[in-house]
């Protein structure tokens, strides 16, 4: 019998090595536990590497996913940098007219608005798109013709719109937009009383206050 530790050969009844003094183990003794060690060293390595799999499939089909919502926040953001008037009717208003153009006009008021703003995307989570808006502050346009009691024609109305549109200050804003995936396409709302109010300066909520106050005076 080969002593497995130094190598030296011993008769077969030997229990002890007669040049190391190492026990001496038969190979079929030994062989066994090795393959079992073996054994388990695979189960291990195959586990690691489906979990790795695992987690790669989901790290490209997550990153494909956030690709075509982010493709879809450009091309929002596209549509209002080149004031498509047809498309952000359709995107903010639905498919009515806006109310307060006039069909005599070259340029309606909110065209005005739309075309002295800038949109862009800052953050997309897995629920929503987060949009940076910076639009002239007009806050205040409602509130100021109220105050000079004026009464104004359309055209007098976009003139001094106009005007608070060089002169006012900027207003920064950012909007988040919920959306989700539904066979295939990406749903999401634009039409938030948060989201039309941005893209106006402020025009919305302005209007809405101006509003309130007539009603409470005509109690």
């Amino acid at each position: 019998m080969k002593c497995l530790k130094c190598g030296k050969d011993n008769p077969d009844n030997a229990k002890f090595c007669s040049g190391c003094g190492a026990l001496l183990q038969k190979q079929a003794d030994v062989e066994p536990v090795k393959k079992r060690k073996t054994g388990k060293k695979k189960i291990w390595i195959v586990l690691i590497v489906l979990i790795l799999a695992i987690l790669l499939l989901g790290v490209y089909f997550l990153s494909k996913e956030r690709k075509s919502v982010k493709e879809y926040a450009e091309n929002v953001v596209e549509i209002f940098q080149n004031g498509n008037k047809e498309k952000i009717d359709k995107l903010v208003f639905g498919y009515q007219e806006l109310a307060m153009e006039d069909e005599n006009q070259k340029e309606g008021i909110l065209e005005k608005i739309f075309k002295n703003i800038s949109i862009k995307v800052k953050r997309i989570t897995g629920k929503e798109i987060q949009y940076e808006i910076s639009s002239p502050d007009l806050s205040t346009f409602f509130d100021t013709l109220e105050k000079e009691n004026k009464r104004l024609s359309a055209s007098e109305m976009e003139s001094s719109l106009d005007k608070l549109i060089k002169e006012t200050q900027r207003k920064e804003y950012v909007v988040s937009i919920p959306y989700e995936k539904k066979d295939g396409k990406i749903i999401a709302n634009y039409r938030t009383e948060e989201f039309v109010n941005a893209i106006t300066g402020g025009l919305l909520e302005s209007y809405k206050e101006i509003y309130a106050k007539m009603l409470e005076e005509w109690k």
